[in-house]
């Protein structure tokens, strides 16, 4: 039944059709219009018994004269939709759904949104609907009357949970979940707790959204995946190109460096290996010792030299403790026959260093 005022204009309530036989039909959920009020209602009947039932209860003299505020329109709806609930059970006001399908019978379906299992929420259940009936979902809505004690404060950030269907105050941080914010506390009671779901898209996604084969080499930016981040152990190539003007002259016939190579807590050196030598030249001899700068040889074998220029140079196994129980800095020591400081005058001698190592999470 609808309510009529005085001229006539549609103001609530709802109205019923039947189509004739090889006459038109309506689709569910399709709308229409008082041209005059500009009331829309809404078909929740079939396509030839139609039920049409006001939903909007603004009007166009609301619009025209600019004045819409909160009090006509409230905080409550917005997003507003028919569905029809056939998941087995009653669905509660409050929980948290996601669009899955249509059929000319009973129209839209849904199923209980889930972070664990990439279902984002795209509605919210406004008031309860009996398995097999008809209700609406809303996208920005105010469910009352609902146990909000449990959460700390007026405010609180609502995120869709890992528990299909309902919400949590803790964004869920699992590798395969999502995080999508729902709504905020607007009143903490037992009994009388309000919740104002706004649904938003989720602002991160978890392994079960990523498509096979959508993550390789190029999507990733250089230094962005690390063993934090990938929270794996892994093997480590260091390197580091070192010009002889960067040792420091001892003042006999030693220079030294210590290089940016960190080996951290709980990793294994396997190999340290020279590339691209250029010639330590300058003295009759120069030779290389590989360390952590109290064990001068851990990270090599002996002393080989680095005198004469060479592609690649095997400084052999190293010699000293592979795992390290506390993180060191590799350090190099390069010793001439008799006078560092002509290996630094002479100049030219450089050399790329690379150690290589297993690093525990």
């Amino acid at each position: 039944m609808l309510d009529v005022d005085s001229s006539g204009n549609v103001t609530s309530g709802k109205f019923s059709t039947t189509i004739t036989a090889g006459g038109s039909g309506y689709a569910i959920g399709c709308l229409m219009t008082d041209t005059t009020t500009g009331k829309v209602a809404q078909n929740e009947g079939s396509a030839t018994s139609c039920s049409f039932n006001v939903i909007s209860d603004a009007e166009i003299g609301d619009i025209a004269d600019n004045t819409i505020t909160q009090a006509k329109v409230g905080d409550k709806v917005g997003g507003k939709l028919l569905i029809y609930n056939d998941t087995g059970a009653q669905l509660d006001a409050g929980t948290l759904v996601a669009v899955s399908s249509y059929d000319s019978t009973n129209g839209i379906t849904v199923v209980k949104a889930d972070a664990n299992n990439s279902l984002q929420a795209t509605h919210v259940v406004g008031a309860d609907i009996a398995d097999t009936d008809t209700g609406y979902v809303y996208q920005n809505y105010t469910v009352t009357a609902l146990n909000t004690d449990s959460f700390s404060a007026i405010g609180d950030a609502l995120y869709l949970s890992e528990t299909a269907g309902e919400y949590t105050d803790t964004a869920p941080t699992a590798a395969n979940s999502l995080e999508q914010l729902v709504g905020v506390v607007k009143v903490k009671s037992a009994t009388v707790g309000e919740i104002q779901f706004s649904i938003q898209p989720a602002s991160k996604i978890g392994s079960n959204e990523l498509q096979a084969e959508s993550v390789d080499s190029d999507n990733y930016v250089d230094g962005s995946v690390d063993n934090v981040h990938l929270s794996a152990p892994k093997v480590v190539f260091a390197q580091e190109t070192i010009p002889v003007a960067s040792f420091t002259d001892n003042l006999d016939a030693t220079g030294t460096f210590a290089t940016s190579i960190s080996i951290p807590e709980g990793a294994i050196v396997t190999q340290a290996f020279i590339d691209e030598l250029v010639g330590f030249a300058g003295d009759t001899s120069a030779t290389i010792t590989i360390g952590d700068g109290t064990a001068v040889d851990r990270y090599n074998t002996g002393t080989p030299s680095v005198f004469t220029t060479a592609d690649h140079l095997s400084v052999g196994v190293p010699s000293g403790t592979a795992y390290h129980s506390a993180a060191k800095t590799v350090t190099l020591i390069i010793t001439g026959a008799s006078d560092f400081t002509s290996i630094v005058t002479e100049g030219n001698g450089t050399l790329k260093l690379t150690v290589a190592y297993y690093q525990s999470v």
